[in-house]
């Protein structure tokens, strides 16, 4: 994916195949197989990641949230985008080409 491509509520994201994980207690440890970088999620993060199916838009994804988590829909959509983007950026997470759906 290209960095300057939008990531909105419409889009449909998922895990890089590119990471192994694991949870470790309620945070989650991640390593980019290619770049040979390991990365530390929050409970939070965590949360998202597992949540993450490549199914799913950015809003259906903060509805699953909001089932977990007492925070305005707003406050959700708004953090978890910040969540997203920079996960997309660092290889992370992959956007889901519409077509592909």
């Amino acid at each position: 994916m290209a960095t300057s491509e939008t990531i909105d509520l419409e889009t449909v994201v998922r895990r890089s195949e590119q990471i192994l994980w694991s949870s470790a207690g309620e945070d989650l440890v991640a390593l980019h197989l290619e770049k040979g970088v390991y990365y530390g999620l929050d409970a939070m993060g965590a949360q998202v990641w597992e949540i993450l199916d490549g199914e799913m838009t950015v809003k259906e994804l903060c509805g699953r949230l909001l089932q977990h988590y007492d925070v305005e829909a707003a406050i959700c959509e708004t953090d978890t985008l910040a969540f997203i983007e920079p996960c997309v950026r660092m290889g992370l997470i992959d956007v889901v080409d519409p077509q592909d759906s």
